[in-house]
């Protein structure tokens, strides 16, 4: 996903980035459809939340430390409610994968 503007401009300028989307939720090995359905809830409430964060008044009196750390909560808060909207549509993502023989 290629995306310009101020989120773009910021994580370059911090040396951030949003990062792939896990391949599992709880354990259990996403399928292409739910891989695919994750990867863009994800993207789009990360996206969505950074253009808030770093469109706030005063955005720019703040450090690069400060801007880095609200980046950072921002993709991690927006990763874990993508993850928790995938286990509401697929209930057998709630409960942990059980492990597999001689691990």
């Amino acid at each position: 996903m290629c995306r310009t503007g101020p989120v773009a401009r910021e994580l370059t300028k911090l040396g951030l980035a949003i990062g792939p989307s896990p391949k599992k939720i709880n354990g259990h090995e996403l399928t292409g459809r739910q891989l695919a359905e994750y990867r863009a809830e994800r993207g789009t409430r990360i996206w969505a939340r950074l253009d808030k964060v770093v469109g706030q008044p005063g955005w720019s009196a703040l450090s690069p430390d400060q801007k880095a750390q609200r980046i950072e909560s921002a993709i991690r808060f927006e990763g874990g409610a993508a993850s928790a909207r995938m286990k509401h549509r697929y209930p057998e993502l709630r409960r942990p994968a059980p492990l597999a023989r001689g691990a």
